[in-house]
Formats: structure tokens, C-alpha cells, sequence
């Protein structure tokens, strides 16, 4: 019997193997030799991932059976037409040589480019989603077919980049590049057409801002001189008041890094344009767009990093030297080496002694009141860090390292607005201390603070805190006083729900085996840091998409836990134990990503609530870009742009422009152009009848639409024989270059209403930056455009 299965097993693996050798007889699917490197494209081994579960597999049973994983990466070893051969290498392997076949795939089941699909004129393909009112929010498949498995649905509002497209269906992500390895984050899924549309063009529009409060009067006046939206075309040319379904209000806002309502059609009328346009709807859309335009703002400011360090005025010269040897050695993890593709980190440093009152002396305390440098010595953040050590070292000595202190009243102090907490920053306090504060019914605790005091005013300034001790001998640590640090601190940490308690090293006379220096600390905790500030980018970035904190909280969450389970492990590796009974040992607060979240929304008073309900959604309709009423623009057009095609636009209207005016004879411009067309944008060939702004506009997407550029080549060189036209041409191409160079250097002045009444000028915001991208973006007014 056992021979008989024997048998039966070695035909059926001659009957497998038999057919892959037809296979390859006649050219087909061949089977790559294991050690084989994977194949290169565009110097690198190539990648995929897997992005639909109904995917076939040929020449492999094990996969055949099992299926393939959503989203999962390989290798390609070999390429056909239309499939790929996938593959892992070994875990433990010095290369990336094949161990582990998988087998052929088509390519429409992997996606094998990291980024999204382009337009002939190189713009980013986009969709828009409009079937998503309230709860009904839009499914998302695991596949382009109808029976598929549903694994999520849109956020409220956005627009998204597609990177396949089947007939019925798109293939999404919410941002323009991702990392094949890790394609989840970034890419949906898959979402039926009839539920979307296409906006390709990256022309938006916006209520005109500085006529406003003029139309605002005339519909005070019962004139119609807000905007008005209407249903279908044929209800904007007839003005049907019965089909308006959103209307401008006064509360209407459009700051620089809002998402503008993208312009879908242009249609004239009696010479005058209307536009179909995709808006945000529902009964809080003008409060939760500014909501997120906040999200947005704050997001930039996530590398703005401020640490202070408070520190017990009688700790000694080895102590100081210790913070010093730290805070010295471990800067360079923040440096920007060891963020890789990350923006470096803006830090600054804080500083502020704290000792304690004076005996027998009366104080008139207040809370708030501001006792230096009796009590506490407040230095201004820096980012030179030779200063700080400065400072560091010429702080006198002030009290007995024994006795309890004013523990309370210095946590208060670090957060006085002379301490000056940059505006938006994120905040770090290390408190290195040697005692606690002074007991309750000590005649020597002037402030009666209690930690809930301090804990409440750390949340509300978002200041996470890190209580460092110096071990102690063995005589000392077991001083009430010198255990009541500790306890103090890690009290206030655990009703934070964030925070720690480290014990490290003695600064002298550290006789222990095992060490664990505040250099170690300092440079786990930075490293640490890094990844945190990472993921909650990511985190602010979703919430800007219109995720809703809850489903942003599951999104992450593991992710989050990781790298905090992670970071607490290392800690607790390096960590000595106390030798004292009675002292405390090192502890780490784990901080949950739910309470991050909406610690960060009531700091910055951000309410989300109507995103979970209600909210907002998009919708489509018409409106009419002067007003008809009032015959007065009503609507302003903008260009979505980025800073590198900002400056190649600037580089190649520049050098047009320096070509212009040396040429001395105009039938030089017939090569000027040509050379600076294909040295810009790659143009070898210019049609005769095709003027140039339209041929460039195909190009690249830029709207040049205000007339300066609206000749063919054989046109324009035949006008450059006129003086006028050629003096014309250079006088608004220099100007256009000024203008575009100031907005790309940050330089823009504008004026601004203070509450009091008060007009005065400060520098106009206009870029902002965006998940899954290293540049930062812009609306311009077409306007500027030549």
C-alpha cells in the first residue's frame, strides 16, 4: 500500500514538472534558477505588490491554493510581456538571490511603479468622490469586480491619486508616491467609477476675497452678491433660484493651504464663463474645512522640537558635567543624517534652575508669579548648543542637595511666558533633580501646589516630562526627600498617561557592573523621538484627508504600539535596578495613540465631531465667474503647483527672457525658442499652427491663458520685427519672473486687519507640504501666469 501512494506521488510530480517543461519548450513560463537576482529597473531591484485577491498564480500549487496577501511585497526574477516571475530571497542571505519561489503573475494584478498614473501633459491623475454623503460613505474593494471583498471606505472628503484603472473601476491612494514595500498606508483599494470623477487639470477655484465685503452689502440689500450654486447649467444661464444648492456665506475662508474646489468644465455664456465645479456641501463644511486647515498647519510644525532641562540648582560640578557630556554627545541623533528622508529637526534648547524659598523670608506668591533668580533662573531657548553649556556652567549653587525643594513651583516656572515655548512646537521638559517637593503641611511649601496643578498646565502647553535621577549612595537614597523625587514625578506621569521616570548612573564613584548613563538615555529617548514624530506625521496627514480620529486610531495603532513596546524594551535592557529599598526604578508611560489624538485636538482646539456624522461631503454644480447681478468677478481660478515646477517655469521664462533681449536680430528667436523648449520641457517638435502657450500648457499642464505667449513661432518672430511688440514682451515677462520669484523665494508682503483695527504688513503663506512627497505645493492666481 505504502508503494502504491509512493507511486502515485512521483507521477503526479513527473505530470507537474512534465507540463512546466512544455512550457518552456515552446518559450513560455520557465522556472528561474534558485541564487538568480532579481531584475533591475531604474537601478534597483524590482518590486511589487500584490493590490487585487482574486490574483493567479501559474506554477505554483502551494499559492494557487492559498492565495497571495493583499498589499504584500516581492521581488521580480524574471519578466515576460505580460507577466512577472515573483520571488523572495533568504532572510538570512548576504544578497537578494532567489530561495523561495512564488511563481507567474499577470502584471495587472501587481503594481510595479511607486507612482501614480500621469496625464499626457505629466499632471497627476486625480478622482474626486461624490457619492458620499453621511454614513453612506464609499466601499472600497479588494478588487475590480463586482462580488469583491469590501475593505474600507473613503474618508468623508478628499481627492485621491490613481495608480490602476480597470474598465468599471479605479485603483486608489492618497498620496502621488508611495514605498512598494509598504503600499498599505498609502493605497485604498479599489473604487467603482460611477462613484467618482477625474479632475485632471489642477485648476481650482475660490469665492474672490477682496470684493467680498462689498457683495456681502449688496445681499444685505437684497442684491444677489454672494455665490450662488446651482444644479445644472441650464439653472445658472436661467438663474432658477429653485435649483441653488449651496450658497457663499459670510463665514467662507479660504486659507493658503485649503483645498480650493476643483474646476471639472468650462462652459461660455453671452462671453461670460461658468464653471462646473466639485464643493464641499453639508451643514458644517465652511467650519470643518478650517478645521483641517489647521490640522494641516499644525502638521508643519511637527518638526519644531523645544527641550528644556530644569535642573536642581545644588546638584554639583560632576552632576553638571554628566548633562553636559549628554546633552553634547547625543544632539547628533537629531541631526538630519539619521532621519534619512525626513525634514531635519528645528531644535531649540530651554534652561531653568530651580532651588528654593528662602527660609524665614515671606513671599507675596501668586500663582504665576515669576520669583527670579531667588527661586528660579529662566534662560531663553537656543539652538547654540555651546551656549546652553554655557549657561550650564556658570549657574551658581544654591541650596542643600538633601533637603526637599520647590520641585512644583520650578515645573510651574518652566512653563511661565518668559520661558518662551516657541508657538506650535513640540515640547519636551527633562527634569533632573535630586529631592522632591516639600511635604503638604511643610511650613517651607510656600505655593501649596499639588501635581494635579502642574499636570493640568502640561496639557494644556503639551509638555511631555522626563524625570532623570542620578543614583545616589546608598546612605542618601534612602532619605525621604531623595525618594519623594521620584515618586513626585512618576505620580504626575501616570495622571499624564505619557512620560517617565529614568534612574541612571552615579555621577561619581559608579562602582556597578551594568551602567546606565543619561548620555544612553538622551540618545534612545531622540532616537525614539524620530519614529514617534514620523508615525504622527502620518497620523495629522490621514486626519487632513478627512479620516476620522477613530479610524486614523486603527489605521496606526499597531504601529504606534510597536515602536513604543520597542523603545520600552531597549530601556529597560540598559536600566539599572535600585540598590535602595524604597527607591523607584526606571518607568516609561506608555502614551495612548487615542489620547495623542485628542490631547493634540483640544490643545489646538480643533473640534472633529461633525466628521463622524454629518460633516461634509463633495457635490457638483455651476456657477457663473462674474457675478450676474453686479457684473463683478465672484470667482477667483487657481493652479494647484509645486515648487520644483515653479522654479523650472521661472528658470525657462528667465532665460527666455535674457535670450530676448541680447538677440540682435529677431530671426534668432526662432532657435531661442527651439532650444530652450527641449532644454525645459523636453519639446523636440513645434507644430506650425499650434501657438506656443497651448503647446507648452500640453506639456506640462501650466495654464499660460493670459494672452503673452498666444502666437505660433512663425507669428511671434514675425511681430519681434516691431520694436513695440518686442519692448512689450520683455516688459511683462520680466515683470511675470519678478512676481513668480518672490512667490517662490517667500518673500510676498501682504496686509493684514489686527482685531483691534489696527492694517500691518507681514510675510504672505502660500506653501504647505503633503504626505508621501518631498515638495511643498501652492494655489497661484492664474493671474500671475504669462
Amino acid at each position: 500500500m505504502l508503494l502504491k501512494y509512493k507511486l502515485l506521488y512521483l507521477l503526479m510530480f513527473f505530470l507537474l514538472f512534465s507540463s512546466v517543461g512544455f512550457s518552456q519548450s515552446k518559450g513560455r513560463f520557465t522556472v528561474p534558477n534558485r541564487g538568480i537576482l532579481p531584475i533591475q529597473k531604474n537601478g534597483s531591484p524590482l518590486i511589487v505588490s500584490v493590490i487585487r485577491t482574486d490574483i493567479q498564480i501559474i506554477g505554483s500549487v502551494r499559492f494557487r491554493a492559498e492565495g497571495m496577501e493583499l498589499w504584500s511585497a516581492y521581488y521580480v526574477y524574471q519578466e515576460m510581456p505580460e507577466h512577472y516571475y515573483l520571488g523572495l530571497p533568504s532572510r538570512g542571505a548576504n544578497d537578494l538571490g532567489l530561495a523561495d519561489h512564488i511563481g507567474w503573475v499577470e502584471k495587472q494584478y501587481v503594481l510595479d511603479s511607486s507612482e501614480a498614473l500621469r496625464t499626457p501633459n505629466k499632471i497627476y491623475r486625480r478622482i474626486i468622490v461624490f457619492d458620499n454623503r453621511y454614513q453612506n460613505r464609499v466601499n472600497i474593494y479588494s478588487a475590480p469586480l463586482h462580488k469583491a471583498e469590501e475593505i474600507s471606505k473613503t474618508p468623508l472628503f478628499s481627492f485621491f491619486y490613481i495608480y490602476k484603472e480597470t474598465q468599471d473601476y479605479y485603483l486608489i491612494g492618497v498620496a502621488p508616491r508611495i514605498e512598494i514595500e509598504d503600499t498599505a498606508l498609502d493605497l485604498l483599494g479599489w473604487i467603482h467609477k460611477k462613484n467618482c470623477r477625474e479632475w485632471n487639470t489642477r485648476l481650482a477655484i475660490s469665492y474672490k476675497k477682496d470684493n467680498q465685503p462689498f457683495r456681502l452689502s449688496q445681499e444685505n440689500s437684497n442684491k444677489e452678491g454672494l455665490v450662488r450654486i446651482y444644479k445644472t447649467l441650464d439653472d445658472a444661464i436661467q438663474k432658477n433660484s429653485t435649483s441653488i444648492i449651496a450658497k457663499e456665506t459670510e463665514a467662507s475662508e479660504w486659507r493658503y493651504n485649503m483645498l480650493r474646489y476643483p474646476l471639472l468644465e468650462s462652459e461660455s455664456n453671452q462671453q461670460k464663463r461658468l464653471f462646473q465645479i466639485a464643493f464641499l456641501s453639508g451643514d458644517k463644511s465652511d467650519d470643518t474645512q478650517k478645521m483641517i486647515s489647521k490640522i494641516k498647519e499644525e502638521k508643519e510644525k511637527l518638526n519644531k522640537l523645544d527641550i528644556m532641562f530644569l535642573i536642581d540648582s545644588s546638584l554639583g560640578s560632576p552632576t553638571r558635567q554628566k548633562i553636559v557630556e549628554a546633552i553634547e554627545k547625543s544632539q547628533e541623533s537629531l541631526k538630519p543624517d539619521s532621519r534619512k528622508k525626513s525634514e531635519a529637526l528645528d531644535v531649540a534648547w530651554g534652561l531653568t534652575f530651580f532651588h528654593d524659598f528662602e527660609k524665614e523670608k515671606k513671599y507675596p506668591y501668586r500663582r504665576g508669579r515669576l520669583f527670579e533668580p531667588s527661586v528660579v533662573n529662566i534662560y531663553d531657548f537656543t539652538s547654540n548648543i555651546e551656549k546652553l553649556v554655557r549657561n550650564i556652567n556658570n549657574q551658581p549653587y544654591h541650596g542643600y542637595r538633601y533637603e526637599a525643594k520647590s520641585l512644583y513651583y520650578g515645573l510651574d516656572m518652566a512653563l511661565h511666558k518668559k520661558a518662551r515655548w516657541r508657538e506650535g512646537s513640540t515640547r519636551i521638559l527633562f527634569v533632573v533633580g535630586a529631592t522632591g517637593n516639600h511635604e503638604k503641611d511643610s511650613p517651607r511649601d510656600i505655593t501649596q501646589l499639588i501635581n494635579e496643578d502642574i499636570k493640568t498646565t502640561l496639557q494644556k502647553e503639551g509638555v511631555r516630562v522626563y524625570g532623570i535621577h542620578f543614583e545616589e549612595k546608598p546612605a542618601e537614597s534612602k532619605l525621604r526627600a531623595v525618594q519623594d523625587f521620584s515618586r513626585n514625578i512618576l505620580d504626575l506621569a501616570e495622571k499624564m498617561g505619557e512620560g517617565g521616570y529614568f534612574l541612571v548612573s552615579a555621577a561619581t564613584d559608579d562602582y556597578r557592573e551594568k551602567t546606565f548613563s543619561m548620555l544612553h538615555l538622551l540618545r534612545l529617548l531622540f532616537e525614539h523621538y524620530l519614529q514617534e514624530v514620523s508615525l504622527f506625521d502620518q497620523v495629522l496627514s490621514d486626519m487632513g484627508r478627512g479620516f476620522p480620529p477613530e479610524e486614523v486610531e486603527k489605521r496606526y495603532g499597531e504601529n504606534w504600539k510597536d515602536i513604543w513596546t520597542k523603545f520600552n524594551r531597549l530601556v529597560y535592557l540598559r536600566s539599572i535596578e535600585p540598590l535602595t529599598e524604597g527607591n523607584s526604578k526606571t518607568t516609561i508611560f506608555i502614551p495612548q495613540l487615542k489620547n495623542t489624538i485628542d490631547n493634540f485636538l483640544l490643545r489646538h482646539e480643533i473640534k472633529l465631531e461633525d466628521l463622524k456624522e454629518k460633516g461634509i461631503f463633495y457635490d457638483k454644480g455651476w456657477v457663473w465667474e462674474i457675478n450676474p447681478t453686479l457684473n463683478v468677478q465672484q470667482i477667483q481660478v487657481w493652479l494647484l503647483i509645486d515648487q520644483m515646477e515653479l522654479s523650472r517655469l521661472i528658470g525657462f521664462l528667465s532665460s527666455l527672457l535674457l535670450q530676448l533681449k541680447n538677440a540682435s536680430n529677431p530671426q534668432q528667436y526662432m532657435e531661442i525658442w527651439k532650444t530652450l523648449l527641449k532644454a525645459t520641457f523636453g519639446i523636440d517638435t513645434i507644430p506650425s499652427s499650434e501657438p506656443l502657450d497651448n503647446l507648452i500648457m500640453q506639456h506640462t499642464g501650466l495654464p499660460f491663458m493670459n494672452g503673452l505667449l498666444n502666437y505660433t513661432l512663425d507669428d511671434f518672430v514675425q511681430k519681434a520685427r516691431t520694436g513695440d511688440f518686442r519692448r512689450t514682451v520683455i516688459e511683462k515677462l520680466e515683470t511675470t519672473c519678478n512676481l513668480l520669484f518672490m512667490v517662490l523665494q517667500e518673500k510676498e508682503i501682504e496686509q493684514i486687519m489686527t482685531p483691534q483695527g489696527i492694517t500691518i504688513n507681514q510675510s504672505r503663506k502660500r506653501w504647505w507640504s503633503e504626505a508621501g512627497s518631498d515638495l511643498k505645493y501652492s494655489w497661484l492666481e492664474v493671474e500671475m501666469f504669462p
